[in-house]
């Protein structure tokens, strides 16, 4: 059973490099990346090994963030982003983008909605941005 909390797709191009177009298409886009987290590293006592190499990576574009801010400062804790890219199989990876309208769309106020919107359509582009160059 496959949950829709975002875009996802596997590539056939190697992990490092979807990290590093993943990463060029969130800045073209006005994200930073606030933290980077190996998941194989962080969690590998728990996982047994068994999992293949994966970058958690939390982003925010700043002028969104400070829009949302300025509606609610507990909206901090829906701030970031997440964008996950992972090996799959030997020379394949995998993308994984929050979409930030699923995240957001509790919040009842009039102004989180168009923010929401508005982050949703520039992690799409970077979404695309990284797919479309490396199509299946």
């Amino acid at each position: 059973m496959a949950i829709n909390i975002g875009f996802c797709r596997d590539l056939s191009t190697p992990y490092a490099e979807t990290v590093e177009r993943v990463l060029r298409a969130l800045h073209k886009e006005g994200f930073q990346v606030l933290a980077e987290v190996d998941i194989k590293r962080a969690l590998e006592p728990a996982l047994d090994g068994g999992y293949e190499h994966a970058s958690l990576l939390t982003v925010a574009n700043p002028e969104l963030a400070r829009s949302l801010l300025e509606v609610d400062g507990d909206l901090s804790l829906m701030l970031p982003c997440s964008v996950v890219v992972s090996a799959n199989g030997s020379s394949g990876s995998r993308i994984r983008i929050t979409d930030p309208i699923h995240a957001l769309g509790a919040v009842a106020h009039p102004r989180v909605k168009p923010l929401a919107d508005e982050l949703n359509r520039r992690l799409w582009r970077v979404y695309l941005d990284v797919v479309v160059v490396a199509p299946e």
